[in-house]
């Protein structure tokens, strides 16, 4: 079966027609946060009008979205600053009178999981933890097979756990979370801390001064290693999969991030890159009964 994924972020939302764990095909839009919840919606609008028609006709639509979700009733319960007047809307309900289908909805990170469950790097764990590393800090665990929702589906803010008291504010309005550090947005505060303003993180990495890149690595590489450290001593899993936009460039900080928590925690990037959440999406759309199993909320 041929199933529509679709992933909301922050920076982006991308969407894909999946095929037994394979990306048929692939659209991406800009989120445009900053302009409103109408233009969040436009662009999550254009990008399922693209690909609906090369979904089956039977296929419900799985949503992946940034922020603490209802996966009972798909209802965003919170969102940063970042997706300003994000949380309150309920994305089931929204895509579902849009396209005439059936829509379920997960929190971005625990469908990453899924999808690298399913088809990736956690495949045959039980005791998984996964890190999502974009605009922001997206956490998932599984434990004894089961993933932690808990008692208002706010569990798992692993990037909102604290690195440094009072440090940077972080979007969610707290000082020294890890995401004002780990993240896109982070790694960029770095870099400015260190005299050198960048718009992308593109440009760090490019900018042609080795020195100024390794100073930026190595902060970023242990405060990361930090988290690492912190989680394995909460969760103890199996493995630590680290996903999310900023695995594009794990080619300059993975290696050193490995020599850091290598006596600490197995740590490996998620293989199916930053579709993961497109993926698991996909998984929940096609059979509404695989998240009660998983997730034991019952859609």
């Amino acid at each position: 079966m041929r199933s529509l994924g679709i992933d909301i972020g922050a920076t982006s939302i991308k969407g894909g027609i999946i095929e037994d764990g394979e990306m048929i095909c692939y659209r991406k839009e800009p989120t445009n946060a900053r302009d409103g919840v109408e233009a969040i919606l436009s662009s999550l609008y254009k990008v399922i009008d693209a690909l609906i028609d090369k979904a089956d006709e039977a296929s419900a639509i799985g949503i992946s979205s940034t922020g603490d979700i209802n996966p009972i009733s798909g209802e965003v319960i919170y969102a940063t600053d970042s997706m300003p007047s994000f949380a309150g809307l309920n994305l089931a309900e929204i895509v579902s009178r849009h396209t005439g289908r059936r829509a379920t909805v997960i929190n971005d990170c625990i469908a990453a999981l899924i999808g690298e469950w399913k088809y990736g790097a956690a495949a045959g764990c039980q005791n998984v933890i996964m890190l999502t590393l974009g605009t922001g800090v997206g956490g998932a665990v599984m434990t004894n097979g089961t993933f932690l929702l808990g008692e208002n589906f706010r569990a798992c803010r692993l990037g909102h756990t604290s690195l440094y008291q009072n440090g940077r504010k972080c979007p969610c309005g707290r000082r020294g979370c890890a995401e004002a550090y780990v993240s896109a947005t982070g790694l960029l505060e770095t870099a400015r801390d260190m005299g050198k303003p960048f718009s992308d993180c593109n440009q760090i990495f490019s900018c042609g001064d080795e020195a100024f890149i390794h100073r930026v690595v190595n902060s970023f590489t242990d405060d990361l290693a930090q988290m690492i450290s912190n989680l394995t001593a909460i969760f103890d899993a199996e493995k630590i999969i680290i996903g999310g936009g900023l695995v594009l460039l794990s080619s300059y900080w993975m290696e050193p991030l490995m020599k850091k928590v290598s006596s600490i925690a197995r740590v490996e990037k998620a293989e199916l890159g930053n579709n993961s959440g497109i993926i698991g999406a996909a998984c929940i759309a096609k059979d509404k009964l695989f998240i009660n199993e998983v997730c034991h909320a019952k859609v």
